[in-house]
């Protein structure tokens, strides 16, 4: 099995922005906008809005990256709201 990498701060920032920046492209212009599935694996904890402040927390405190990131890992899998009212 191998290994995944572990994104920087600076890489995370960066595909949020550019995210960020396509959606506002697309409302800006009345484009078209996709929802898709992930377009690689793990990508929901790098969106996951936790996942940025704990990373940035763990460089201040001297934490492990990889300890923080087994977290937002753990915390994108838990983390669901149901879209559908269950009667």
């Amino acid at each position: 099995m191998t290994r995944k990498k572990i994104p920087s701060i600076d890489e995370l920032r960066d595909y949020r922005e550019k995210q960020e920046a396509y959606l506002q492209d697309c409302i800006k212009n009345h484009k078209t906008f996709v929802i898709t599935g992930p377009k690689f694996q793990g990508e929901n904890i790098w969106v996951a809005k936790s996942t940025l402040p704990l990373m940035e927390a763990a460089k201040e405190v001297g934490a492990s990256f990889e300890e923080i990131w087994q977290l937002c890992r753990k915390l994108a899998t838990l983390t669901h709201a149901p879209i559908t009212k269950k009667i």
